[in-house]
């Protein structure tokens, strides 16, 4: 879908998003934001989905969408900011990527902002892999699965799901 399509689809999350609160965040975060996310949340800060908007997973079941994240509150549950800090988010990915939506399962949609993956979106689920009793564990992108070389391949995939 085109950002325009995903507009008609969403209602926006937070008020309108500045470049000047982009760099906040990138400082906040100590991540280069890529250029086309970076266009996402000046377009609109966030999106909440009340349509089944879905994502191809390869080899999976496609997921439906519930929200993108946004520049905002780092209280609100529909920040990216508290995103991040939550759901033992930041001790279990590596630290260059960083989380962009949700699905209605709750499982996290992932952006590279560093590395030879920059702009990346991957979708993440929280129980994989994961072992309890460790207490060192390792940053990975084994419980990462790649959805989409970049943020505007991954928004072009995006369909709504037929009733």
């Amino acid at each position: 879908m085109k950002l325009a399509e995903l507009k008609e689809v969403s209602e926006e999350v937070f008020p309108s998003c500045t470049e000047d609160a982009l760099d906040a965040l990138e400082r906040e975060l100590k991540l280069n934001l890529p250029k086309s996310y970076r266009a996402v949340l000046l377009a609109q800060n966030g999106m909440l989905f009340s349509q089944r908007l879905c994502c191809p997973v390869p080899d999976e079941v496609d997921e439906t969408l519930a929200i993108l994240f946004g520049v905002g509150d780092p209280e609100d549950c529909y920040s990216v900011l508290f995103a991040q800090s939550a759901y033992d988010f930041l001790e279990r990915v590596p630290p260059n990527v960083l989380p962009i939506g949700e699905t209605r399962g709750q499982e996290k949609l992932c952006l590279s902002c560093a590395g030879v993956d920059t702009g990346s979106v991957y979708l993440w689920r929280p129980g994989l892999p994961w072992e309890e009793e460790e207490e060192d564990n390792v940053r990975t992108y084994l419980c990462l699965t790649l959805i989409a070389p970049s943020v505007d391949t991954f928004l072009t995939s995006l369909y709504l799901k037929q009733q």
